[in-house]
């Protein structure tokens, strides 16, 4: 996992959280996420941003699994 930091985000801000698969691999696949803020009537900026590596496994043994070719339909909107 990673995050960086670029801005505050303050009580009463406007938030917006986007999310979107960025990468499936043969086990693992990435969720990159932002999070902008607008205060009052100023432009939206980017707050947040950074992404999620999930594995997938076993819950027997703890092997990692193919991703299950539902997952990967869901993930990738084919």
């Amino acid at each position: 996992s990673e995050i960086d930091f670029m801005a505050p985000v303050r009580w009463r801000d406007a938030v917006r959280v986007g999310a979107e698969c960025t990468r499936v691999g043969s086990t693992s696949f990435t969720i990159g996420f932002t999070v902008s803020a607008r205060t009052g009537t100023a432009t939206r900026s980017s707050a947040v941003r950074g992404h999620n590596v999930y594995v997938v496994v076993s819950t027997e043994d703890w092997a990692k699994r193919p991703v299950p070719d539902a997952l990967r339909h869901a993930l990738v909107g084919r």
